[in-house]
């Protein structure tokens, strides 16, 4: 298993939907990541983010498969907050050579000020 851990300011957390927070580079080809926990550690400063506010974790961008369930409870916090996500309810199906990302959802926050450390736990398979 590798771990990585990657803190993200309030400025790349704001465009979050338009550019996806890339958390584990693409692996080589014939290969594919494995995500078994994403770990989320918000440093509350003063402002909690504010319309879409739910992260998702998926292959490539944000338009690919989800890696992990959502974590729709993360970027409104108003107070320092630690969460942890596991696999998704259904099966997945890994992209072979894709990066990990972070991404908003639905469209980019409108306010917000708190930086946000992801700590991805995972693995790498030949496929």
């Amino acid at each position: 298993m590798f771990q990585t851990t990657k803190t993200f300011t309030s400025a790349l957390l704001l465009a979050g939907f338009t550019t996806p927070l890339e958390l584990v580079p693409a692996p080589a080809a014939g290969k594919a990541i494995i995500v078994d926990k994403i770990i989320l550690a918000m440093d509350y400063n003063s402002a909690a983010y504010a319309t879409n506010t739910t992260l998702e974790f998926r292959y490539t961008d944000g338009s690919g498969t989800k890696v992990t369930a959502d974590s729709a409870a993360m970027l409104d916090a108003t107070a320092d907050k630690i969460t942890s996500l596991g696999g998704i309810e259904t099966a997945l199906v890994a992209t072979p050579a894709a990066a990990v990302v972070a991404c908003v959802a639905t469209g980019n926050p409108i306010t917000g000020n708190s930086p946000i450390k992801i700590t991805t736990i995972y693995r790498v398979v030949s496929i």
